[in-house]
């Protein structure tokens, strides 16, 4: 239900004031399920490999006080255009996906996204909007173009199918749209997020923290020898370089990574930093010019062009605006978090650190359409694979992902690399803590790394 303040509010709220104001057989072969898979999705995506994508224009307007709320179209193709933010409370930070919203508190505070995009000329009978939305609130969802209201649909169901009949399209003048070729160079890479903060962490009293155990034991990421290993391992699985968690200057991440300098330097092995935190705007200054004079002049340091590349994680993004965090890096390509059109304002490309998502549908949805929009902008666009999730023994089990041998890992990895991104990120080398870890095992042994090897392989045989 809404919160009191919000009923009138969300009442008051019409079209007209949007338009101004503004997440067969008993068996199968796998190979043949997951073809099932792509051959089925794709009557919902844009085909990428055209000269120009030719259909209705149309606007969705999202309303809504859920803590989440996405619109899937079922049965249709489509051409994502641009993503707004229309209206929100100013202390609430939220997430802009393809035709999703998600805020970072839980509450039921008003809030409106605009979509932009246009359907295929070719509308099956009756065209499908499921809306998925959080457990609170309620949300609304508005078809309409610049000129005219053609449906509104309202749930506090959590899952809902809508119709809309494709007589109520075919009134609309239809235009065409140019598939731009991205022009800007990019060398294809595979990278993995890499975290040098352990130390007598492993464990608390008698209780292990990590649900796997290394192969190589409980180690100290400030022993450079194991360092070292971490990256001859990941080398020789043809990995490109790691994106080092970074925790700010003088941390013992820092000095872990000072130790880890000259052995990228002296293997011809890539890294980069991923930005997790900041005290304010001036702390975030000074990291900055001590990142730029500390390590962007090493030949290892991740490149675009002549620019050092950073990535950013979202909660950076929730400690500074994103104008103040543009202003004070001009000299950085700065890889921005979330998969959105707005997310690619000014900023050099986009990723996310787990997958949008454990479903594989919805994973490929969201990766083709993120490839189409960095297509669009010719930015860099990065897809995230990841073998499993288990944060169960620091209290999260919310999110747990089943590895199933690997079978998840197999899979995101082939959604991925049907989305022709320009970069393959691994989540992760080797966060324990969580569960995603590609590193040997005593579990696994080197299971995933071995596997690992094997995509890495068809994603330079792609990139070809």
């Amino acid at each position: 239900m809404f919160a009191n303040q919000n009923k009138s509010i969300f009442k008051r709220i019409k079209v007209t004031d949007i338009l101004i104001t503004r997440r067969c057989g008993a068996v199968l072969n796998k190979n043949l399920v997951y073809l099932i898979i792509i051959l089925c999705f794709s009557i919902s995506m844009t085909k990428l490999n055209g000269s120009e994508f030719t259909g209705y224009p149309l606007i969705l307007d999202i309303i809504t006080t859920s803590d989440w709320t996405k619109v899937n179209l079922e049965n249709t193709k489509f051409y994502y255009l641009d993503d707004s933010l229309m209206l929100y409370t100013q202390n609430n930070v939220i997430n802009l996906g393809i035709l999703s919203i998600e805020k970072k508190s839980y509450d039921s505070s008003l809030v409106c996204a605009r979509y932009k995009f246009c359907l295929s000329q070719e509308l099956p009978k009756v065209i499908k909007f499921v809306i998925e939305k959080g457990a609170i609130g309620e949300t609304k969802v508005v078809l309409h173009t610049n000129a005219e209201t053609l449906a509104i649909f309202t749930t506090t169901e959590m899952n809902r199918i809508f119709t809309v009949n494709r007589n109520t399209i075919k009134n609309i003048a239809i235009s065409s749209f140019q598939l731009k070729p991205k022009t800007k160079k990019i060398q294809p890479m595979v990278l993995s997020f890499y975290f040098p903060w352990y130390d007598k962490n492993w464990v608390e009293g008698d209780r292990q923290l990590v649900a796997h155990k290394p192969l190589m034991g409980f180690y100290n990421s400030s022993d450079a020898q194991i360092l070292c290993k971490h990256i001859v391992m990941a080398k020789n699985t043809g990995i490109d370089g790691f994106i080092v968690s970074w925790w700010g200057k003088n941390s013992f991440i820092d000095s872990n990574l000072i130790k880890m300098l000259p052995i990228c330097e002296s293997l011809g092995f890539k890294f980069s930093l991923y930005l997790e935190t900041t005290r304010s705007l001036e702390d975030l200054r000074n990291n900055l010019n001590y990142i730029e004079t500390t390590y962007t002049r090493s030949s290892s340091f991740i490149k675009v062009g002549t620019q050092p590349v950073l990535f950013i994680f979202s909660r950076l993004l929730e400690q500074v605006p994103s104008d103040s965090l543009l202003s004070l890096s001009p000299k950085f390509a700065l890889i921005n978090y979330g998969y959105s059109y707005s997310n690619l304002r000014n900023f050099s490309g986009f990723h996310k650190y787990l997958p949008p998502g454990t479903d594989i549908v919805s994973i490929k949805q969201n990766y083709l359409f993120a490839s189409q929009i960095a297509r669009q902008k010719n930015k860099l666009m990065a897809a995230t694979v990841m073998p499993g999730y288990d944060a169960r023994r620091i209290g999260n089990s919310r999110n747990y992902i089943d590895r199933k041998n690997g079978e998840f890992y197999n899979a995101i990895w082939k959604t991925a690399l049907a989305s022709n991104p320009d970069w393959i990120l691994i989540t992760s080398f080797n966060e324990w803590f969580e569960g995603t870890e590609i590193e040997p095992s005593k579990e696994f042994g080197d299971y995933y790394l071995n596997l690992t090897g094997k995509y890495v392989k068809l994603f330079r045989e792609n990139k070809r």
